[in-house]
C-alpha cells in the first residue's frame, strides 16, 4: 500500500494562510477546557487528565504565538503591515461574540455593576480582582490575549531587530538570539510581577495571587514558545522536523508526553494548590507549553496525524471552538455545566465519560448556533463595512 504524504506546509502570507490542522488543534485545547470546568463544576474525583483540562488555555496562548509568528512576523519586521487593519481585524474578531454574550448575561442576571459590565466590554475585567471572574470568568484570557495582540507590532519589529543584528550569521544563530531574547522577557515579564504583588502588598496590605497566571507578563512564556516554533518554522521550511512524516509525528508525540509529564508530576505533588509551594511548579506550568508547541510544530509539518486534525469535524470544531469556550460560563451554558444536568444524564448513560461527551455534544450544538448566528456574521458585516479590501479567510488564531 503506497502512503501518500500531507502537503508541504503552508507558505505564511500576511492574514491569507490557511493552516487547517491548526485549526483542528484548536478544538482539542476548546475541548479539554471544558472537560476541565465539568469536572469542576461536578465536584468530583476525577480522573487527573480531565482535572488537568485548564491547561488547554495553554496550547490556546502557544497556538497564538505561533500563528500570529507565521502571520506578521516579517511582515511587521519589513513595515507591510496597517496598523488600522491589524487592530480592527482583532476587534473584529473578538468583540462581537464577547459583547453578545457580556450583554446577553447581564440582562439576565438580578444585579450586576456598571464598572464590572465596562471592565468586561473592554477586556480590562483581569486587573480588577473583584470583577476578574464576575460575569463571564473564562473572559480571563481574552485579556491575556488583547494584550498580546496590543504589544505584538513593537515586539516583532524588535525582536526582527534582534535576528537582522548580525547578517553574517547563520540562520541558527539568529533565531537562537530570539529565543534568548524570549527567554529573557520571559523572566523580565515573572520578575515585574512580583514587584507589582509586591509594592501592591505594601500599599494596599493585599496579596493578588492570581497576577501570577492571569497577565500577559506572566504568561508571556505560553506566547513565547509559540513564537520560537513558529519562527524555526519560518526559517527552516524544508527542514526534516517539517517535511518528514515521521519525524514530524515523533514531535507531536514529544509534546504529547511533556504535556502528560507535566500533569502527572503536579498530580503526585498535591494537585495545583499542593504543588504551587513546590519550587519546581512555574518549570512543570511552562512545560504545558513547551508541549504545545512541540505538537503544532509537528501538525503544521507533515506529521500522520496531520490529517486528522485537518479533517472536516476537526476543523469545523476549531471554526466554532471560539463560541464553545466564551458562552461555557455564560447564562447561555452554565446550565449544560450544570451538576443537576450532569447526574441526569449520568442515570440514563450510566458512565461519567460517556456524560461529558453528551454534554460537550450539546453544548457544541449551543456555539454553532452562536458562531452561525452571531460571531460569523457579525465579522463579515465588520470587514466590508470597514476594512479596504475582502480578504481570504485567515485561520483562526485568536481564543
Amino acid at each position: 500500500m503506497t502512503e501518500t504524504a500531507p502537503p508541504d506546509p503552508p507558505p505564511p502570507r500576511g492574514g491569507a494562510a490557511q493552516v487547517p490542522a491548526l485549526t483542528g488543534f484548536r478544538a482539542l485545547a476548546a475541548a479539554m477546557v471544558f472537560f476541565g470546568h465539568a469536572a469542576e463544576r461536578w465536584g468530583r474525583d476525577h480522573s487527573w487528565v480531565v482535572k488537568y483540562g485548564w491547561s488547554g488555555v495553554n496550547l490556546f496562548f502557544a497556538l497564538s504565538g505561533f500563528l500570529f509568528t507565521l502571520l506578521y512576523f516579517d511582515a511587521f519586521v519589513a513595515g507591510a503591515v496597517s496598523l488600522r487593519e491589524y487592530f480592527l481585524k482583532r476587534v473584529f474578531r473578538v468583540l462581537p461574540l464577547t459583547w453578545a454574550l457580556v450583554l446577553l448575561t447581564v440582562a439576565t442576571a438580578p444585579r450586576v455593576e456598571l464598572a464590572d459590565i465596562v471592565a468586561h466590554l473592554t477586556l480590562t475585567n483581569v486587573y480588577f480582582p473583584l470583577f476578574r471572574y464576575t460575569i463571564n470568568p473564562p473572559m480571563w484570557t481574552l485579556g491575556v490575549e488583547e494584550s498580546f495582540y496590543l504589544v505584538v507590532p513593537a515586539l516583532f519589529t524588535g525582536l526582527g531587530a534582534v535576528e537582522r543584528a548580525r547578517p553574517a550569521a547563520s540562520a541558527l544563530a539568529r533565531v537562537l538570539a530570539v529565543a534568548l531574547c524570549l527567554v529573557l522577557l520571559t523572566e523580565a515579564g515573572i520578575a515585574l510581577t512580583t514587584d507589582v504583588l509586591t509594592l501592591r502588598r505594601a500599599v494596599f496590605g493585599t496579596w493578588d495571587h492570581a497576577l501570577w497566571s492571569v497577565t500577559l507578563l506572566a504568561r508571556f512564556s505560553d506566547f513565547g514558545c509559540g513564537i520560537f516554533a513558529g519562527l524555526v518554522a519560518l526559517r527552516f521550511p524544508r527542514s526534516p522536523a517539517l517535511r518528514s512524516p515521521a519525524v514530524a509525528t515523533a514531535l507531536v508525540a514529544l509534546g504529547a508526553a511533556v504535556w502528560f509529564g507535566a500533569a502527572r508530576w503536579i498530580e503526585t505533588h498535591g494537585g495545583p494548590d499542593g504543588a504551587s509551594v513546590h519550587p519546581a511548579y512555574q518549570i512543570a506550568t511552562r512545560l504545558f507549553s513547551v508541549g504545545a508547541a512541540l505538537a503544532i510544530f509537528g501538525l503544521y509539518g507533515r506529521s500522520w496525524l496531520t490529517a486528522l486534525f485537518a479533517s472536516r469535524p476537526f476543523v469545523y470544531a476549531g471554526r466554532i471552538s471560539f463560541a464553545l469556550y466564551l458562552s461555557q460560563d455564560a447564562v447561555v451554558g452554565r446550565a449544560l455545566l450544570s451538576a443537576s444536568l450532569a447526574r441526569e444524564v449520568q442515570r440514563f448513560v450510566h458512565r461519567e465519560g460517556v456524560a461529558l461527551l453528551v454534554l460537550y455534544a450539546l453544548h457544541s450544538a449551543v456555539a454553532a448556533a452562536l458562531h452561525h448566528g452571531v460571531e460569523d456574521p457579525a465579522q463579515r458585516l465588520l470587514r466590508r463595512r470597514f476594512l479596504r479590501r475582502r480578504e481570504a479567510p485567515g485561520p483562526a488564531v485568536e481564543t
